[in-house]
């Protein structure tokens, strides 16, 4: 993201929807261990589910009984 000169810290936002490893990347390998360890863990994502309201990333996670009944309270 672009910000004004001097700004010391900028910000930007990103979800779960928006992960990419671009090419021109100088850290291609830490960001793959990255991405591999946030879709990794189903506690991850029944966090992003609890802070967020948004479902998680992958489709067959919505199987698990915890999810849906927690998914089922944050629509309500």
């Amino acid at each position: 993201m672009l910000t004004e000169k001097g700004i010391e810290h900028p910000y930007t936002f990103g979800d779960s929807k928006g992960l990419v490893i671009f090419s021109s990347s100088k850290r291609k390998e830490q960001a793959w261990q990255f991405m591999q360890w946030v879709f990794s863990n189903p506690e991850h994502d029944r966090l992003w589910l609890e802070l967020t309201g948004m479902p998680p990333a992958r489709a067959d996670l919505m199987s698990k009984s915890n999810l849906c009944q927690l998914l089922q309270t944050k629509s309500a």
